[in-house]
């Protein structure tokens, strides 16, 4: 199964938008999205995932939905999960690096 983007333009909303999105991606490749923040990283999985509406362009392969959870549903869905087994609360920190966003949690 091929999934494949040609001249896509998406918007979203919150007004953000992606334009022009070419992208072929092949059965068993995998793919590592990286970017400075506000780049659309985030919005490129909404997109796999069926979210946004189209204005321009096409996809086709997308037979299956594609689910994701924001770093926000994660961090309440751990702390819930700590709280239910009775473990200690965990801590989250955010570290700016090269550029890049680096999350972490850990029990505290």
């Amino acid at each position: 199964m091929t999934i494949l983007l040609t001249g896509l333009s998406v918007e979203f909303d919150e007004g953000f938008q992606l334009n022009n999105i070419n992208w072929q991606i092949e059965q068993h490749q995998h793919w590592l999205i990286t970017g400075a923040n506000g780049a659309g990283k985030s919005a490129l999985a909404a997109v796999l995932a069926g979210y946004g509406e189209i204005l321009a362009g096409s996809t086709s392969g997308l037979l299956y939905k594609i689910g994701w959870v924001s770093f926000e549903a994660q961090a309440e869905l751990i702390q819930a999960e700590h709280k239910l087994l009775g473990r200690k609360r965990p801590s989250f920190k955010t570290t700016q690096a090269a550029g890049h966003v680096l999350r972490s949690h850990s029990l505290l």
